[in-house]
């Protein structure tokens, strides 16, 4: 970490302790790495073979998803989900913030790589134990959070700005919320913010806010609830590749960044049949009318929730 420690020092034994100075982390868990390990240096970006060449400024996203380990969850659960990929789409972290849990980092991915790697992972046998009840849990806890980092390169500095606006002006706090299951938190806090902020990169004492601009490579949206379901985390994942859309072509009035504007624009039947999940989850909070739901989302949705019921 280029900090140098006296070797009887009370830090250096701490330090030592916690690692001692290797890559995996001092965790109950086969497969975790540290909270600090560089995963960007091993997790490429990644797409399907049929898209096109990803470039500079193609949108892609990383997942940062976590999760609290249930008392029946195998020791070496982070490395069996590792190892489905063939360590290409994601690995394990630790976090200081989780109890008994760790944090699943993904590469660099298209929204619909990301479509297809979760649906492996969501229909993997191994998610679940014999009695259908899954290993982890993330939305009933008070620690974990979904964390959804854009490619920053994909946008203009006004366009980051539009997004900072939207998401942590007065005028959606409700809509927000909704969207991402939790109010604004101590690792998510919102604050009210101009388009002229986009210019910024390196707020170091604000990282733990609702879009963190601290990073040279990405942006990073942190107000989502910890979620553990293909349906939560793409309805999620939905949002943000909506969102960085629509930004791209609305106006810089602040009127044009008010949620309503947004739905307006959405809930069109080409731009809806692009994010099922989130119009899934519109038109069943009400947000949109008049419009149907899809039958395969919804029943992935029922089931959810019956896991959370009856697991």
């Amino acid at each position: 970490a280029g900090t140098y420690l006296h070797a009887e020092s009370d830090e250096y034994a701490e330090y030592m302790e916690y690692g001692d100075g290797e890559d995996c982390d001092n965790s109950d868990f086969e497969g975790v790495y540290r909270w600090d390990y560089p995963t960007e240096e091993r997790l490429c970006k990644q797409k399907l073979k049929q898209e096109p060449q990803i470039t500079k400024t193609t949108l892609v996203s990383g997942l940062e998803i976590e999760m609290e380990a249930r008392e029946d969850c195998p020791y070496d659960f982070p490395q069996q989900i590792t190892d489905l990929f063939n360590e290409e789409y994601c690995m394990f972290k630790g976090d200081g913030s989780l109890n008994r849990g760790f944090e699943m980092v993904t590469a660099p991915c298209t929204l619909e790589y990301h479509r297809e790697a979760l649906s492996k992972l969501f229909n993997w046998d191994n998610w679940k134990d014999d009695d259908g009840n899954t290993h982890v849990k993330a939305w009933n806890t008070d620690t974990c959070g979904l964390h959804i980092n854009l490619n920053r390169k994909s946008f203009s500095q006004a366009e980051i700005g539009k997004i900072l606006v939207f998401i942590n002006d007065e005028m959606n706090t409700k809509f927000i919320n909704k969207v991402s299951g939790r109010s604004s938190e101590g690792y998510a806090k919102r604050s009210p913010k101009k388009i002229s902020d986009g210019k910024f990169i390196n707020f170091v004492d604000e990282k733990y806010v609702a879009v963190n601009l601290t990073h040279t490579t990405h942006i990073e949206l942190r107000i989502f609830r910890g979620n553990v379901t293909r349906n939560g985390i793409l309805r999620c994942l939905e949002f943000s590749y909506a969102l960085a859309h629509y930004v791209k072509r609305c106006s810089i009035r602040i009127s044009s960044l008010h949620y309503q504007e947004f739905l307006k624009w959405f809930n069109n039947p080409r731009i809806k049949s692009q994010y099922p999940y989130f119009n899934e989850w519109l038109v069943r909070k009400n947000y949109i009318k008049g419009g149907t739901t899809n039958r395969i989302v919804t029943n992935e949705l029922n089931q959810a929730i019956d896991n959370v019921v009856n697991g």
